[in-house]
């Protein structure tokens, strides 16, 4: 399950230039971006997007529904995914909040806490974008409510802990038969404070895989075509130690989980500026794997359907380097299209 990872800026730097000739006008970008405000800014995309619409015609309304795909429907039932919604409700821990999330989130709420290029997410003229990461809003959220408690309390340890179900839309052209520019993520925040010896990390991220885990296995049961799965998990600079987890959390997981290979993963670079500490992935194989490597081919990967860590956004947005949040996501448009 691909995450929106940090990377560079995309380079515009021809398009632009060919615009800025284009229109005649100097410094462009700078006056929209920089001279005027937020609001101002809305009203005149609004008003220039407002005569696009009207100047459209029901032909060329065909034509950009075929072309973009964005605005497809998904190719899994709908019956599917909300049996799995349903049955991933069932499971969540004791504790779960539950949220049905606004299909947008404030501008830049992706960018400004991971640095991911904005040029992946899908932004609107009213100062919003569409939801790209559910746990992104779930973070705001997770934010907003520890705020509240460390004003009563200014050490206050409670944990938020909240999951959502949403579909999310990514700008960035992906390659293959498995990535889609729009899907559905089942996904998961605990927001609480530092405890020392990374008792809320390793707890917390038992809880979280125990979860990915347990949904597997009961999707199994429902039909789904999963056979081997595998939770590699990554000590990251700053992390405890390696004979640590495997203590707390790998020895637990797989007493509870025999099944189930866990390891430590020493070689994952994916998500190493993204994730804080620990993260972890959840690997399945598939029926097309497994036919893959009945016919010889070696090379066959395992297919991804989940993914997690530890962040720092909200000691970004609280203010406080006592702040931690682990969040998780698993792909539900995968796991659906597995029965």
């Amino acid at each position: 399950m691909a995450r929106c990872t940090p990377s560079s800026t995309c380079d515009v730097s021809g398009p632009l230039d060919r615009i800025l000739r284009k229109t005649g006008v100097p410094g462009l970008v700078e006056i929209l971006s920089d001279r005027l405000g937020a609001t101002d800014l809305q009203s005149l995309l609004l008003e220039v997007y407002r005569r696009r619409a009207q100047a459209g015609r029901p032909g060329e309304l065909m034509e950009r529904y075929a072309k973009s795909r964005f605005a497809r429907p998904s190719g899994v039932p709908a019956a599917r995914l909300v049996e799995l919604d349903a049955l991933a409700l069932s499971l969540l821990p004791e504790g779960f909040e539950a949220l049905d999330l606004s299909p947008v989130a404030p501008l830049g709420a992706t960018a400004i806490v991971t640095g991911t290029s904005q040029n992946r997410i899908v932004s609107t003229v009213r100062n919003t974008e569409v939801a790209a990461d559910s746990t992104n809003a779930m973070a705001l959220e997770c934010a907003e409510r520890r705020r509240e408690r460390l004003a009563v309390d200014p050490k206050s340890s409670a944990t938020v802990k909240l999951a959502a179900s949403q579909r999310l839309v990514r700008a960035q052209q992906m390659e293959g038969a498995r990535h889609f520019a729009h899907f559905r993520l089942f996904g998961l925040c605990t927001a609480g404070r530092d405890t020392g010896a990374f008792e809320f990390e390793l707890t917390q991220l038992v809880e979280h895989v125990g979860f990915h885990v347990r949904l597997l296995e009961a999707w199994c049961d429902r039909g789904a075509e999963l056979g081997r799965v595998r939770v590699p998990i990554t000590v990251l600079d700053g992390g405890p130690a390696e004979d640590h987890v495997v203590a707390r959390a790998i020895e637990p997981l797989s007493a509870a989980h025999p099944d189930v290979e866990f390891s430590l993963d020493a070689t994952r670079e994916q998500g190493r500026n993204y994730y804080a500490s620990l993260c972890f992935k959840v690997y399945a194989e598939s029926q097309d794997v497994k036919d893959a490597k009945e016919a010889g081919d070696q090379k066959t990967d395992l297919l991804e359907v989940g993914d997690g860590g530890l962040t720092d956004w909200t000691q970004q947005l609280v203010g406080s380097r006592k702040e931690r949040l682990l969040i998780s996501g698993i792909g539900s448009e995968r796991l659906a299209g597995l029965v």
